[in-house]
């Protein structure tokens, strides 16, 4: 019986520290995208990971709006 328990929890904290793994490696690509989005809004470009197209499609037609004919 003892056993089991032991393998049981072996096995928990298995999965316990391949789900802290992955949200590690997410937190890291996520950081990396930001840096490299932050980067090039120095370079004044918009990057256009901040945006969806739809987004995107509505700044463009509003900007469009304000500049003179």
């Amino acid at each position: 019986m003892t056993i089991n328990m032991t393998l049981r929890n072996y096995s928990e904290l298995y999965t316990d520290i391949r789900q802290l793994e992955f949200a590690w490696l997410q937190m890291i690509q996520q950081t990396d995208e930001l840096i490299g989005a932050m980067e090039s809004v120095l370079q004044g470009k918009l990057p256009i990971s901040l945006g969806n197209p739809t987004t995107m499609q509505r700044t463009l037609r509003n900007v469009s709006l304000q500049l003179p004919e």
